[in-house]
């Protein structure tokens, strides 16, 4: 059942109907035509938008209006949007069937494959940070909402396939379900994280011995971590809300998200630039769930792996194109990393993507790279 702001809304649908008409008149009699305004070439007609525009923003209250009545009455946003239970919000794409989705499926897990043989071929190891979708971490609060059939063992799928394959895959969906009965690891109204979850993630890639294993005989480097301020965040679903300014106090509240600031204790390291060495211990690849240094994922890293990490994340392309730009850049020519962490979020995986066609599948051992055993 909704809250009692539902019948708010019911009770002043009609009312503010009325209000909205009387406001309109009132706009349209204060108009005051311009002396010189064209009236063949629509410059009147224009003019009057204009002003019906300024004096009267129908088009926002309406919208304002319309998301109020649908959220309230109905629990739903815009599309993009799954409203849950007590304020948490999914993402649709956690949901939604996707055209061809065991084909993408297939497609971005022989492209992860490609890239663990391709690395390991210059000797590097590869961990794929494959995280669990929000709605499978908080199934509790999905509501009356089930994912789809590609997604219903998706994650499991996805991890037996690749570590059948030979790919270091840890348990991050165990992890995280064990470390949100102490701390909360994704944010009620956000696609993302918390710096917690960020930090569990890191934890468990520490604590895997072929992760231990691969920078083995790279120089530990201690780190310090601080909290250095609490702020608010407004989370990027209630986008899908376009409740402001009429009804804005029906949004949820914004949340609170730790500002964390990690440092080498000796000068040096690689990640101030690059370090003036030729070697970086770990580098990291993925998406805005790493990139964006509010959660914390880079410092996180260091702090349980104990060296450092240079991160090249990218928002807004996914996993794969940022992978695709690492591997055809100078980066491997330049540095040599002793460990990539390929950061993933479960269901890239069966959306599509025009990014694996990318190196190093256009190598001539691109039979070699991409055939999955299973």
């Amino acid at each position: 059942m909704r809250s009692p702001n539902a019948w708010i809304a019911v009770v002043f649908v009609v009312p503010f109907t009325l209000l909205v008409g009387a406001w309109s008149v009132v706009s349209a009699a204060s108009f005051q035509l311009p002396e010189q305004v064209g009236w063949t070439d629509g410059d009147a007609a224009e003019t009057f938008e204009g002003h019906f525009d300024e004096a009267f923003p129908l088009r926002q209250v309406g919208q304002n209006l319309w998301a109020a009545a649908r959220y309230e009455l109905l629990g739903e946003g815009r599309d993009g949007l799954i409203v849950g239970k007590d304020g948490w919000f999914f993402t649709e794409q956690e949901f939604r069937p996707y055209p061809n989705e065991e084909a993408n499926l297939q497609q971005h897990l022989q492209w992860i494959v490609a890239v663990h043989r391709y690395l390991a071929d210059r000797g590097i190891d590869l961990a794929i940070a494959l995280l669990p979708a929000k709605a499978r971490v908080y199934e509790e609060y999905r509501g009356e909402h089930a994912p789809s059939e590609a997604h219903a063992d998706l994650y499991a799928h996805a991890r037996w396939q690749l570590r059948s394959s030979g790919v270091l895959v840890p348990d991050l969906l165990g992890s995280m379900q064990q470390c949100k009965s102490a701390t909360q690891v994704y944010l009620k109204t956000d696609t993302h994280w918390t710096p917690d979850g960020a930090e569990c993630v890191a934890t468990a890639l520490a604590d895997d011995r072929r992760a231990q294993l691969a920078i083995a005989d790279a120089e530990a480097t201690e780190f310090e971590t601080y909290l250095t301020d609490t702020v608010e965040h407004r989370g990027d679903l209630m986008n899908y809300l376009p409740l402001a300014p009429v009804f804005e106090s029906l949004l949820p509240e914004a949340e609170r998200v730790a500002q964390i600031e990690t440092v080498a204790k000796t000068s040096g390291s690689a990640s101030a630039l690059f370090g003036g060495s030729d070697t970086v211990p770990v580098a990291l690849v993925g998406t805005s769930y790493s990139a964006d240094p509010l959660w914390h994922f880079t410092g996180a890293l260091q702090q349980a792996l104990a060296r450092d990490v240079v991160n090249y994340a990218e928002e807004g392309h996914g996993p794969f194109k940022p992978m695709a730009r690492f591997l055809a850049g100078d980066v491997l020519k330049t540095v040599e990393p002793r460990l990539v962490v390929w950061e993933i979020p479960e269901r890239y995986l069966v959306q599509p993507d025009d990014s694996t066609e990318m190196p190093p599948l256009r190598t001539t051992q691109a039979q070699r790279y991409t055939e999955i055993r299973v």
